[in-house]
């Protein structure tokens, strides 16, 4: 079945309830099929229409496949979804934190910069 029916199934017919290692798990399959895109952006919409992100363990693997695949404009539209996470939820995971993240960027020789925070996370000069 194509996602849109195993979705419906589940969520409409079944009322599964979906919760942060659900959709560790559909992440996770999407990655199995070396889609960091999809990945990334399911993780944006769930987190958009239901307000339920993974483990932050999922943040940094979707992170970690993007860097290790030189998909860097990924990486950092994930930085973002993280953002948008952050200013939703008040909450800063300290292993996703800016300081984190270009720890992360920098072990897989990226930088990440000011530019790629909302107004609200840069540093001030």
């Amino acid at each position: 079945p194509t996602m849109r029916k195993l979705w419906h199934q589940m969520f409409v017919v079944e009322q599964i309830s979906l919760n942060s290692r659900l959709v560790e798990a559909m992440i996770d399959g999407l990655l199995n099929k070396a889609n960091v895109a999809d990945s990334i952006t399911l993780c944006q919409d769930v987190w958009n229409q239901v307000g339920v992100q993974p483990p932050y363990t999922t943040h940094l693997k979707l992170l970690e496949f993007a860097l290790a695949n030189d998909y860097i404009y990924e990486a950092r539209r994930h930085v973002y979804v993280l953002q948008q996470i952050w200013i939703s939820t008040g909450e800063i995971n300290p292993k996703l934190s800016k300081p984190a993240l270009s720890h992360l960027f920098e072990y897989f020789g990226y930088e990440l910069l000011e530019e790629d925070f909302l107004s609200e996370f840069r540093d001030e000069k």
